[in-house]
């Protein structure tokens, strides 16, 4: 039982030499390779054969592997190219109106309210503006069509309403707006007007477009 004991103890304490002998070489590695990488040289190590565990020597045991590394390898191949990534907006545009302009001098005809010259490529064009109509009397009613578009395309909106009696003055307005694409291989010019759709001219009875604003954004393409 006593020899048990004292063979227990022993291996126990082999054990923990072992242990400790592992640690010191482990750390007298990683101050060594810390130093060695710090100062940008290249690092060297033993490989011990069997095991391929690394120490570090100035000279390998017999049957031991010198390692060596931190050397810049030859390069690989270049990857494939990704795919091109979609191009952005490459400038913006815009207009606006001074005053208003009245368009019922004038039965359907085109008036034009504001425009603006646009380089060629493609764009997504918007429109806003006031639509107004006011007269004396109750016999009244608003008829507007407007037309916002360049170069082949164009958007058309248009509005018959009935004026509301505001003390002896009968009126009618609205804010809206309107969005057109366009796309040219060439210089262009993009367009907002508007039209009284009336077939006559009625007393003391007036239309008109107001606050317009135009604002193009280029586009890569419009689909």
């Amino acid at each position: 039982m006593t020899r048990l004991t004292s063979f227990t103890r022993s291996s126990g304490r082999m054990l923990g030499v072992v242990a400790v002998v592992i640690a010191l070489c482990s750390a007298t590695f990683a101050v060594t390779y810390a130093t060695t990488a710090e100062k940008g040289g290249t690092i060297t190590a033993c490989v011990k054969k069997g095991t391929g565990a690394l120490y570090s020597a100035k000279k390998c045991a017999k049957g031991d592997k010198k390692l060596t590394w931190n050397k810049m390898g030859v390069a690989g191949p270049a990857g494939p190219a990704g795919p091109a990534g979609p191009a952005g907006a490459a400038a913006g545009y815009s207009a606006s109106q001074t005053g208003s302009l009245t368009i019922n001098s004038n039965h359907n005809v085109q008036n034009t309210v504001l425009s603006k010259n646009l380089p060629a490529g493609s764009y997504v064009v918007n429109a806003s503006y006031t639509l107004s109509a006011s007269d004396d009397t109750d016999d009244s009613f608003a008829s507007i069509e407007c037309h916002l578009g360049g170069a082949g395309s164009q958007s058309v909106q248009s509005w018959t309403e009935e004026l509301g009696g505001v003390i002896l003055v009968y009126a009618w307005t609205a804010s809206t707006g309107q969005t057109v694409a366009v796309t040219s291989a060439s210089p262009f010019t993009v367009t907002l007007s508007c039209e009284d759709n009336h077939t006559s001219s009625q007393t003391n009875f007036t239309e008109s477009v107001s606050n317009a604003k135009l604002t193009a954004v280029q586009t890569a393409s419009n689909s």
